[in-house]
């Protein structure tokens, strides 16, 4: 027996001996490597100052990126109307019908004792009738004078006449007749109030009064 337990205990003692010395197994350590790198935080291991300090900054710039294409901060519609437009509209809309009028008549004058258009009257003439035109219902009044000399009857044929070539020049630029009105005041209303060539020419003319709805 005894000689038993003395083979025993030496063999205990070595087998304690051999697991007291066992290496330990070491926990892996995750590298990064190659081309694609994971986040150290993913990883489970500290982030670097110098890697946070980065990706602050970045957010930051997508931030101010942001706040520069929407200034106000507001999601609107690309094709949104903001309310002076719209007002802005609605006025012009509103003033058409009268911008197609001149702001103020017009005067085609005469030669002595003559009823015919004037060369230099053709442009006025064009510019009327692109408004009535424009404008069917627009009114226009033909108002024919003359000055001081002939008679009273004399006269108010001669402004009538005179309307009456006006009238004829507008229509053949396509103005409706039922858009004009014919007037002959003859002499009884001058313009100029003198006994001159220069006031007579003044006064053998025929004025366009356009009549506002």
């Amino acid at each position: 027996m005894r000689s038993l337990v003395k083979f025993l205990i030496p063999l205990l003692l070595v087998l304690l001996s051999a697991c007291s010395s066992a290496p330990k197994m070491a926990t892996p350590k995750l590298e990064q490597k190659g081309t694609l790198k994971a986040h150290p935080g993913l990883l489970g291991q500290p982030v670097p100052p110098e890697l946070r300090e980065a990706e602050e900054r970045k957010v930051a710039r997508v931030d101010a990126t942001g706040a520069q294409e929407n200034p106000s901060g507001a999601n609107e519609p690309a094709n949104a109307t903001s309310p002076r437009e719209t007002a802005k509209a609605s006025g012009t809309r509103e003033k058409t019908k009268n911008d197609t009028l001149p702001s103020s008549p017009g005067s085609l004058y005469f030669d002595y004792k003559d009823a015919r258009i004037r060369p230099d009257h053709e442009r006025l003439l064009d510019e009327h009738a692109g408004k009535l035109t424009a404008n069917r219902k627009a009114k226009l009044r033909i108002e024919g004078h003359a000055d001081e000399r002939g008679s009273d009857g004399y006269n108010k044929q001669l402004g009538m006449k005179r309307a009456e070539s006006v009238k004829q020049a507008l229509t053949k630029r396509g103005v409706n007749p039922k858009q004009l009105k014919l007037l002959s005041l003859g002499k009884s209303r001058p313009k100029v109030k003198g006994h001159d060539e220069a006031s007579w020419a003044e006064n053998r003319r025929a004025d366009l009064i356009y009549e506002r709805e």
